[in-house]
């Protein structure tokens, strides 16, 4: 059960909420990968770091690793 194991490993499962979903609208579209731009959304509501190597992600207001 991979749910199981991301909290047994401590990893916190963050849900999809409406203020991510609203903020996906408003970044910029620098980042043509849609699933890469949800990451960003996510980081940003939350004041989360993000860990890539993909340059795309310092065009946006997230903390990168």
């Amino acid at each position: 059960d991979p749910l199981g194991m991301a909290e047994k490993s401590g990893v916190e499962i963050m849900n999809f909420s409406g203020d991510v979903a609203m903020l996906l609208g408003k970044i910029p579209l620098h980042h043509k990968d849609s699933f890469d731009r949800i990451i960003i959304a996510q980081a940003i509501a939350n004041g989360l770091p993000v860990m890539t190597d993909d340059p795309k992600f310092l065009e946006y207001e997230c903390k990168i690793v």
